[in-house]
């Protein structure tokens, strides 16, 4: 029996939402503190406080989509793991591997595999984690299950 799997993981809509909802209630508390709700600071501190906050998350915001790729995911049948980092060609929907992105991982211990979210804890030789949350939006949800069994078949063999 082979567990070989290799999918494509697409960046997640939803995980895109809820960062992005995330980002809007923290900008309307710097907006709240920017008018006044709290009339104990001084108006310098308030309007200083207020843009360097608001700057922030969307400078983290726009960092965290720009970093948004998909993902080349194969596993081999004893086990090991490599992932490409893939850019889009021209043709809707089709990816192209980027040479240079490129990496042979090995799946850490603390990786949470549910029935509706993988987050894989990946290491590469030089040491770099990398983390990879998947949601059932990114795959398909035959790979999504197939690429659960096979990484929960990697965790329980190579210990």
């Amino acid at each position: 029996m082979s567990l070989a799997v290799s999918v494509i993981v697409k960046p997640s809509r939803l995980l895109f939402l809820l960062a992005a909802i995330a980002c809007i209630a923290a900008i309307s508390i710097y907006i709240s503190v920017f008018i006044g709700m709290n009339n104990s600071l001084p108006n310098s501190i308030r309007v200083l406080s207020s843009i360097s906050g608001t700057f922030l998350i969307l400078f983290g915001f726009y960092h965290t989509v720009k970093k948004q790729k998909a993902l080349h995911i194969s596993i081999s049948g004893i086990g090991q793991i490599r992932i490409n980092k893939l850019g889009t060609s021209l043709d809707k929907g089709q990816y192209a591997v980027m040479a240079d992105e490129s990496a042979l991982v090995y799946l850490l211990n603390d990786s949470t595999i549910l029935p509706y979210l993988i987050i894989l804890h990946l290491c590469t030789k030089s040491g770099k984690i990398i983390i990879v949350p998947i949601l059932p939006d990114c795959i398909s949800r035959d790979d999504f299950r197939a690429l659960s069994v096979a990484c929960k078949w990697v965790i329980n063999h190579h210990r």
